[in-house]
Order: C-alpha cells, then sequence, then structure tokens
C-alpha cells in the first residue's frame, strides 16, 4: 500500500511539471504570435481597459487596500510577536510579498510601483503640502550608485542582524521608507524618492525590462507633432509622468511604473499598452549605462551569496574560509565573504569585457555596459529559482499569516510545504534552463547589433556565454542542495 501511494504522488508530482513545461511552451508560442501582431492590437481596447485605467479609480481602486494592509502588517511588524514564525507581518513580508515581486516584474513590469502605498503617499505629500521643488542635481547624477549602496547595504544588513527574523527590524525598513517618500513628496516634484532613491525600485526596473508588455505610441508621427508632451508635463488636473518619461522617447519600461497617467494627459488618445518579446529590453535599448550593467553583476553574487547562506553547506564554507583568513567574528566573516561574491562576477566580467571587446572594436566600458544587460537574465533565473523554494517550500504559512491577521495568532505547522522537494528542485532546474536559453538569445541579440558577420557574433558574445554559463552551472550545483526555510 505504501508504494502504491508512493508511486501515484511520483506520478501526480511529475504530471505538475509536465503541465508547467507546457504552460512555458505554451505561453512562449502565445506571446510570439501576439507580438507579430503587436503592431495592430492594442491591450486597453478591449473590455473596457482603456476607460477604466483613464478613470479616477486607478490605480486608487488598488492602493487604498494595498495602504489598509500595509498599514496592518507594520502594525504588527512593531506591536506582534517578536518571532518571525508567530508575526502575520513577517511573514507576509518576506514570505509571500518579496517572494513574488519578481514573478510580477517580468510578466507586468512595474505595474507593483503604480499601486504601491509609499507612492500614494508621496503623491498626497506633494498635492495637499509640497514645495515642488526641481530635484537636486546631484541627486539625478548619482542616483544609480545611491539606489546600487542602498541595496547592497540592506541585504548586508539582512544577513548581519536577522532583519527578516526580527519584526521590529523590517518595521525600521518600513520606517525608513515612510520618512523618504514623505520628505521627498514635501520636497520636490514628481515621484522622486520612487525614481531616484528607492532601492526596491532598482530592481524592479532591471527585472521589468523582462516584461512582455509595453506602453508606447500608436501613432509616432502624432507624438512628434505635439509640442505640449502633455504625457511629461501633464494638462488641466492630471498630472504627467512620475518618472520624468516622454512616451516618444521612453526607453523601454525601466522608468515606466504603468500608472498610466500618460494615457489619462494624452489628448488623442495615441499611447497603445502592446505585447512585445520577454526580454526585448535587454537588447534594444536606445542608450546602455555603466551602473545598470554594474548593479546586474552585483545581483548576481548577491542572489549567489544569499542562496548559500540558507544551505547547510554554509557552516562547512564558512569554517574553512575562517581557518584560512583567521577571522574569527562570524559577522565580519560573513561581511568579507559577502563583498568578495559581489565583486568576483564584476572582476569576471571586465575579463570577459576585455576580450570580447577585441573582436567588437570597441571600449572594454562600452562592451562591458552592453553585455551586462544579459547578466540580469542569469540574477533573474536564480532569484525566482530561490523565491520558489520560499513559496512553495513555506506556502502553508502564507495561509496561516492571513488567517492569522484577523486571529492575531499564526498556525504552527510541521510541514508547510505546497509540493514535495523533489518537485520544488525540478521546478527551479527548469526556472534556471530558462535563463540559459534566455541569456544565449540575449547575448546573440547584442552581440549582432554592432557585428558585421556571423562570425564577428561569435567571437564577441563567445567570452561573455563562458562567464555566463559558468555562473548557470554554479546556480545548478547550488540549487541541487536543501535549502533551510525562514519559517
Amino acid at each position: 500500500m505504501h508504494s502504491l501511494n508512493d508511486s501515484a504522488s511520483t506520478m501526480i508530482q511529475w504530471g505538475f511539471i509536465g503541465l508547467f513545461i507546457a504552460a512555458i511552451v505554451s505561453l512562449y508560442f502565445l506571446i510570439r504570435f501576439l507580438s507579430r501582431k503587436a503592431q495592430m492590437v492594442d491591450i486597453l481596447d478591449y473590455g473596457g481597459l482603456r476607460q477604466f485605467v483613464k478613470s479616477r479609480w486607478y490605480p486608487a481602486v488598488f492602493q487604498i487596500p494595498a495602504l489598509a494592509l500595509f498599514g496592518i502588517i507594520a502594525a504588527y511588524l512593531f506591536l506582534g510577536p517578536k518571532e518571525y514564525g508567530q508575526n502575520p507581518g513577517s511573514i507576509l513580508i518576506w514570505t509571500f510579498w518579496w517572494a513574488i515581486l519578481p514573478f510580477s516584474f517580468i510578466l507586468v513590469g512595474r505595474l507593483w510601483c503604480a499601486i504601491c502605498p509609499f507612492a500614494w503617499i508621496s503623491d498626497f505629500v506633494q498635492k495637499h503640502f509640497g514645495r515642488r521643488q526641481k530635484i537636486p542635481f546631484w541627486l539625478g547624477k548619482y542616483s544609480y550608485w545611491i539606489v546600487d549602496i542602498t541595496f547592497i547595504l540592506i541585504t548586508w544588513f539582512d544577513r548581519v542582524f536577522g532583519m527578516t527574523e526580527h519584526p521590529a527590524l523590517t518595521g525600521v525598513i518600513f520606517l525608513g521608507l515612510f520618512l523618504g517618500v514623505v520628505i521627498c513628496g514635501f520636497l520636490y516634484e514628481r515621484r522622486v524618492f520612487c525614481r531616484y532613491i528607492c532601492f526596491l525600485g532598482n530592481v524592479a526596473g532591471n527585472y521589468s525590462m523582462a516584461a512582455p508588455i509595453e506602453l508606447v505610441s500608436k501613432n509616432p508621427e502624432v507624438c512628434k507633432s505635439c509640442k505640449e508632451k502633455f504625457c511629461f508635463f501633464g494638462r488641466e488636473k492630471q498630472a504627467g509622468c512620475p518618472y520624468y518619461q516622454v512616451i516618444p522617447t521612453k526607453d523601454g519600461n525601466r522608468f515606466c511604473a504603468l500608472c498610466a497617467n500618460c494615457v489619462k494627459a494624452c489628448p488623442h488618445d495615441n499611447i497603445a499598452l502592446r505585447v512585445r518579446p520577454f526580454g526585448s529590453d535587454f537588447w534594444k535599448r536606445m542608450y546602455v549605462r555603466f551602473e545598470e550593467s554594474f548593479f546586474a553583476k552585483i545581483l548576481v553574487g548577491i542572489v549567489i551569496i544569499q542562496n548559500i547562506g540558507m544551505l547547510s553547506l554554509w557552516d562547512e564554507f564558512s569554517g574553512f574560509f575562517s581557518s584560512f583568513t583567521g577571522i574569527t567574528n562570524e559577522k565580519i566573516l560573513f561581511t568579507v565573504v559577502y563583498f568578495l561574491t559581489m565583486l568576483v562576477p564584476v572582476g569576471l566580467m571586465f575579463i570577459s569585457s576585455a576580450f570580447s571587446a577585441r573582436a567588437s572594436k570597441e571600449k572594454m566600458i562600452q562592451n562591458f555596459a552592453r553585455f551586462g544587460y544579459a547578466f540580469i537574465a542569469v540574477d533573474l533565473a536564480g532569484h525566482l529559482a530561490h523565491n520558489l523554494n520560499h513559496l512553495l517550500g513555506e506556502g502553508k504559512t502564507i495561509l496561516a499569516a492571513l488567517i492569522g491577521i484577523f486571529s492575531q495568532k499564526v498556525e504552527q505547522m510541521v510541514d508547510s510545504s505546497v509540493l514535495s522537494p523533489m518537485t520544488v528542485m525540478t521546478l527551479q532546474y527548469l526556472i534556471l534552463s530558462l535563463g540559459i536559453l534566455g541569456t544565449f538569445f540575449i547575448n546573440y541579440s547584442i552581440a549582432k547589433k554592432k557585428a558585421q558577420t556571423k562570425a564577428d557574433v561569435v567571437k564577441t558574445m563567445l567570452p561573455h556565454l563562458l562567464l555566463l554559463f559558468g555562473l548557470m552551472i554554479l546556480n545548478f550545483y547550488i540549487f541541487s542542495l536543501p535549502m533551510d526555510h525562514r519559517a
């Protein structure tokens, strides 16, 4: 009887995996078919969607419930149970919201930024109390480095001081974000905090470049003849783009929150929401920035060290590193390993860029900036696979936390997993495999833009492919090992 149950369980697991593969393949061909018709199809023209996003209910109908929920969560973080597994606020933030965000970025871009309660707070403060000053020059110039450093420090702080394990520390981050949006909303115009300071917005911008939808101009000639640029400046009582974007020159999804301000402000109804190939921003960008590519490599290292830190192998690894370096303090030891893990992909990328630049006949820094976007696919695959472990390995705690919001108690359970570890691992391998395919295609597409012959394409992309495949093999090994859960 036990053997029959095991066989049935195995069949169900492989059936689920088969359905997952079929869904991915079907989605790929569907997006490919729709993208061919993208010049003729406007998603906003279906189901009354245009009327909805142009109404005063969008995005407020999502922002207000999100604000209420985040308010309850913040109260639990400061006033609720002190242990992660018993605090519904901590579980909903780290096991659910933080884990599901990257999936939303690759499907619907920065839609979260449109409904984010902190963005609503910023708009409210600015509307009623704001001084609406122009952004400081230094903030616009160095914003990429500011958000890079902020994200690095917060991730380091989490690991060293156990932010996810202590609800009050998560509450401090919430409080910092709240003060940031209030101060920026009071002093400056538009969403300066979201555009130039928010560390999550930087990650969202990177990942949203993979999304298969984008707001674009229906007829570019209409936009060229428009002198007022309502999409940027707004008109009457309708604000313009909070991220300083003009539709005709908007370079992909990185700074588009799908807030629909441009749709509401355009008097010609000349803005469409169209389907496009996954990840097309990575190779179609008009402008590439060294800072964006640099952050992509940093994220690769952060995801790797976050994954290694959840393995039982970490104790053995840290013990070896401690004996090798003589560092006995655990916090100092992790800090050294953390920054080394981030810098190694950057250093290796400089080497691969040096070889690739010879073939492409460009400066190494320019090559680094162009091909760095391919690293986003590697990081994204590793990040999604990592978060899948939380969503499916701890999924039952999410439901318990939702119930705990009202009951003020999170029911403890022996097994919180939704699927077996083997099934989760298989799904993780599938995501990593898709990352490899995506990486290859992105590298090929980037190399093809400047190469004159097929041989030049191969010579230009090969150094980066070797590095990228090496990182993917490392990811496969890491995900073959069992990971600890938060709850």
